[in-house]
């Protein structure tokens, strides 16, 4: 009686090992896809500031929309770069580096930050 209930569950154990085998396969790629979607998404935001310069009609706004453009350009700069190394992404997530410090280590191959600290 109890022969079904085990072979059912050593079937159900196999395709779990097979199933979390495959997945580890993944991490790599889907790191990449969530990376190009949230350059996508800071691109958008990019935009989204640049159109609120275009379209500003006195010096307040327009210094505004400046000020808020700035970092967004930066860190869409970054994140392309991230993107495109993989280098910089691998750094930030796994080492817990911030960026000037992951940009800084991924261009010189050389860390001169401590990954506690901030650069």
């Amino acid at each position: 009686m109890q022969v079904p209930l085990l072979v059912w569950a050593t079937l159900v154990l196999i395709m779990y090992g097979i199933s979390l085998e495959g997945l580890t396969k993944l991490q790599g790629p889907l790191t990449s896809l969530d990376a190009a979607a949230h350059v996508l998404y800071r691109t958008g935001r990019a935009m989204a500031y640049s159109t609120n310069l275009a379209f500003a009609t006195d010096r307040q706004q327009n210094d505004d929309a400046k000020a808020a453009l700035k970092p967004e350009i930066d860190a869409l700069a970054t994140d392309y770069t991230a993107l495109v190394s993989s280098c910089t992404i691998a750094c930030i997530l796994f080492l817990g580096m911030t960026r000037s410090c992951a940009r800084c280590f991924c261009r010189l191959s050389v860390c001169t930050c401590n990954v506690n600290m901030h650069c």
